[in-house]
């Protein structure tokens, strides 16, 4: 993990890892960060196209 989170820095590509556009991690290490995220239901997309929704049942 140390690899990682100094490698851009080691390197010269960044100033600091929180400037690493790649990783993505580094907001949950550092503190209570939360990640929000858009739910995007296809099911809903799929039925506004008049495609009918295929059911399988086990």
């Amino acid at each position: 993990m140390r690899y990682v989170l100094a490698h851009g820095v080691k390197e010269g590509l960044v100033e600091s890892s929180a400037e690493w556009p790649g990783l993505t991690c580094l907001p949950r290490l550092l503190g209570p960060a939360r990640r929000l995220f858009q739910w995007f239901s296809w099911t809903k997309r799929w039925s506004k196209r008049g495609v009918p929704v295929r059911r399988t049942t086990c």
